[in-house]
């Protein structure tokens, strides 16, 4: 009993910083605390999210109480399993959990197709152990890779956002990919001048910022957008007062002529920004 508090506790401490660290965390204490979990600055890194499937339809069953508790002991038990699994799989790996969701992340040394190939592989060995081995039925979301340690929590949310994805598609038993790539092949299919008129026509005069003033605008837009519209999520991501946030986003609507009550607009602006991106990652290549 002492040997499982303490690892409980060990966990929960994991879990909290994770936490902590894919949420809101400066670039020098993801470097500075993450070395006790072995996150190394030199390792190229992806985010994979995992959640139990029969997780989200407990509710449906007569004796709630009792499932809830039966699905908390599974999901120990999957925590265990997934964990050996993974370290006898990959060289570094971190498994944490977060609310109902299972967070792993990959550290490699270098990234390319074939060890991509190799993850998809190896996560759908594992998905079917833990299938056969627990009964349970696990559903992956998996992220691109980052080449530094501080952008974690852009391959968290690109990892929940293809789990999300998939559940959304009313599939279970899936092993989703964020979708960014099949955006940029698709985008590739336009005509650059197109691509660049659609980009001017929607950011008008934040298409090309020459000033601090609107470059703060465009990247307070960027993580606005990012964050779902939420202005609090906005302010902690980038360490600015909310007001500060409002303030931005009506300074925006105005030079854009745009309303961000409107899903069509609001879609319309990511999709410029990603374009501003490509056509940027292709100027610097």
């Amino acid at each position: 009993m002492k040997i499982h508090a303490i690892e409980e506790h060990s966990r929960r401490l994991k879990n909290e910083f994770f936490t902590d660290l894919m949420e809101v965390v400066s670039p020098e204490e993801i470097l500075n605390r993450g070395r006790e979990y072995k996150l190394d600055k030199k390792l190229h890194y992806i985010c994979i999210s995992c959640k139990m499937d029969a997780a989200s339809d407990f509710h449906l069953y007569p004796a709630p109480m009792q499932t809830e508790r039966e699905i908390s002991h599974q999901r120990d038990r999957i925590y265990e399993l997934l964990e050996s699994l993974l370290g006898s799989q990959f060289e570094n790996s971190i498994l944490f959990t977060k609310g109902d969701l299972f967070i792993i992340l990959l550290g490699f040394e270098f990234y390319d197709e074939m060890m991509e190939q190799k993850v998809q592989e190896t996560i759908a060995a594992i998905q079917l152990d833990i299938f056969q081995t627990l009964n349970s039925s696990l559903s992956f979301g998996i992220s691109n890779y980052k080449e530094t340690v501080t952008d974690l929590p852009t391959v968290f949310h690109e990892a929940v956002d293809a789990l999300r994805s998939g559940y959304r598609e009313n599939t279970k038993r899936f092993i989703k990919n964020y979708r960014i790539k099949e955006l940029t092949e698709l985008f590739k299919t336009i005509p650059l001048q197109k691509l660049k008129e659609f980009y001017k026509s929607s950011l008008k005069e934040l298409a090309y910022p020459q000033d601090k003033e609107k470059e703060d605008l465009v990247n307070t837009l960027t993580s606005y957008l990012n964050n779902n519209c939420q202005i609090s999520d906005t302010a902690k991501e980038m360490y600015i007062h909310r007001n500060t946030v409002i303030y931005r986003m009506k300074k925006c609507e105005k030079l854009m002529g745009t309303d961000f009550k409107k899903d069509d607009e609001t879609l319309r602006l990511r999709i410029a920004l990603f374009i501003g991106s490509l056509m940027e990652n292709k100027a610097t290549k």
